[in-house]
This record gives C-alpha cells, structure tokens and sequence, in this order.
C-alpha cells in the first residue's frame, strides 16, 4: 500500500482508473481508490479492446518506473 500512495504522491491528481478484470490485489486497489476519491472501473470480461488498453498501460507505466 505504501508503493501505492507513493504513486499519488508523484502524479497528484488522479480521477478515474480503468482496470482489467484481473483480481490480484484487488481488495488493496479498491481501498486505495476508496481512501483516494478515485472512481475506479473494471473492463467487460472478454472485451479484447479494453484489456489490451488497460494492460498496454500497465506495461507503460511499469516502464517508465524502472
């Protein structure tokens, strides 16, 4: 969770998330977006177009990190 708040620390204003229907870490995720005022969303199961977006990003983000 420390990792997560860092994240809003670095990018400040967040206010929406999409995310894939993965579920690991999900209750954490989901109690930061709650704490934070994030609206937070899930993709449509099956939905290639979204998941692909939605993991693109991640991939991005998990990039740029490093």
């Amino acid at each position: 969770m420390a990792f997560l708040d860092h994240i809003l620390v670095c990018f400040e204003v967040i206010a929406e998330i999409l995310r894939n229907q993965g579920r690991k870490f999900f209750e954490v995720f989901e109690a930061l977006c709650t704490k934070a005022l994030i609206n937070h969303c899930s993709t449509f199961k099956n939905h290639l177009e979204t998941n692909g977006l939605a993991k693109r990003v991640a991939l991005f983000v998990k990039y740029n990190l490093r």
